[in-house]
């Protein structure tokens, strides 16, 4: 069992594993075309001939953490909400139209950016950027959808309090950053904030900040480029540039160490110990990936669970952000074994710091690591994630070679971070 989080929490990380583990067979500069729309968007294009497939995926530099402190959720509604319904027809048109072409829509936020995206077959490449561009240009935010999307953010939200790993998480983001730090919450919002966001709210936020001016469109598939330039002039060449949202600048997190404990009414026990990852490059992020990867696929199942019986599932995680990042460990067990284990876990953390891996454990972990990342690109989607975000963000120019990191490496990142700055979380059954 592995600790489930949004997945877009780890997109940052796959696309590290993927330019730097794959470097050879995956080069940014070689397969990728890059153009300027007429308005200044970035069109960025990969001709794939594998499949008779597109997938146009429009990216929106603007996410959760920009959002307003008392409007937590204000970008995952907007971005949830854009595409049902226009002024050319409601969201039951527009949906039956996509699936009359044989396409798929998916629309999604995390805490740095939101995106919509579209597959389709690529002979109906220009109905679909039709339909996108219709979604973009002329969105309504009907009263009627935008209540129902927020009622079902609203019973995400109440959700996520209901299963533990989720519960622990929330509480460890709540802990390590301040209540004004846009990482403190779940990109979805919390219940109170989902309450403050209007219709009006939806509408201005879309006018003011989804323009030209942050957007990245990328084309990958079997479509080549002089069309996708041509039809992504016609489409999208006329939107207008909007305000450009300014990141908020990084605020310190926590400084004490923290150990705390909660009841609540889930019957199994849980724990999760968390450190605060500043924003840091990319090597270290490389290693602190590594480390997640040895964890969870090595040491806290064998010792924990395999050799001592202390849990029923551990896992390590790792989750980087523009702003920050956070490392933390998540085990479920009984209540009686938690001193145990946490002071199991904390001798393994503290062996990272001081002895180097086994060469055999150190290299099978990369191996591992170079086959995660070969998964996350596959799919047409998947690969035009990786370009618009690492173009987004300038992680095409971050390469590496893997074979440059060490087990010395991975050793001084876990002294740099794995330090009394941290939080332990215990959540105990109700009595």
């Amino acid at each position: 069992m592995t600790f489930h989080i949004n997945k877009y929490f780890r997109l940052l990380i796959v696309l590290i594993c993927v330019f730097v583990f794959l470097r050879d067979s995956y080069s940014y500069d070689n397969l990728v075309t890059e153009r300027k729309l007429k308005n200044g968007i970035t069109l960025m294009h990969k001709y794939i001939d594998t499949q008779p497939l597109v997938t146009i995926w429009v990216c929106f530099k603007v996410g959760a953490k920009d959002d307003p402190i008392d409007k937590a959720g204000l970008t995952y509604l907007t971005v949830n909400t854009l595409a049902k319904g226009t002024s050319n027809g409601s969201a039951k048109k527009i949906f039956f139209d996509i699936d009359s072409l044989g396409g798929y829509f998916s629309s999604g936020c995390n805490m740095d950016y939101s995106s919509i995206s579209m597959m389709l077959p690529s002979d109906k490449y220009e109905k679909g950027a039709d339909i996108m561009s219709d979604i973009m240009l002329n969105p309504v935010f009907s009263n009627y959808e935008y209540l129902k999307e927020r009622e079902m953010a609203f019973m995400e939200s109440v959700s996520n309090n209901e299963h533990n790993d989720k519960y622990a998480y929330s509480l460890l983001l709540s802990t390590i950053y301040p209540k004004e730090h846009p990482y403190s919450h779940f990109a979805i919002g919390t219940e109170q904030t989902l309450e403050n966001i209007t219709r009006e709210d939806l509408i201005n936020w879309y006018k003011k900040y989804f323009g030209a001016s942050i957007i990245f469109i990328v084309v990958v598939g079997k479509v080549p480029l002089k069309k996708a330039l041509k039809v992504a002039n016609k489409n999208f060449g006329g939107i207008k540039a909007g305000e450009i949202m300014v990141t908020k600048a990084e605020i310190s997190s926590l400084n004490t160490k923290k150990d705390l404990q909660f009841r609540n009414k889930f019957k199994q026990a849980s724990m999760i110990l968390g450190w605060p990852i500043p924003k840091t490059n990319t090597k270290d992020m490389l290693c602190m990936d590594f480390i997640r990867c040895y964890l969870s696929t090595y040491k806290l199942m064998e010792e924990l669970r395999e050799k001592l019986g202390l849990c029923y599932m551990a896992d390590s995680v790792y989750v980087s952000g523009v702003l920050s990042g956070i490392f933390f460990v998540y085990t479920e067990l009984n209540e009686s074994k938690l001193r145990t284990a946490k002071a199991k876990i904390t001798d393994i953390i503290e062996e990272l710091k001081t002895k180097e891996i086994e060469p055999q454990r150190f290299n099978d972990t990369k191996k591992y690591l170079k086959g995660n990342a070969l998964i996350f690109s596959q799919t047409n989607n998947e690969i035009a994630g990786i370009i618009g975000y690492s173009k987004m963000f300038n992680i095409e120019n971050m390469r590496q070679e893997a074979d440059e990191i060490t087990s010395t490496d991975v050793m001084e990142t876990a002294k740099k971070y794995f330090t009394d700055n941290n939080v332990s979380i215990q959540i105990l059954p109700e009595k």
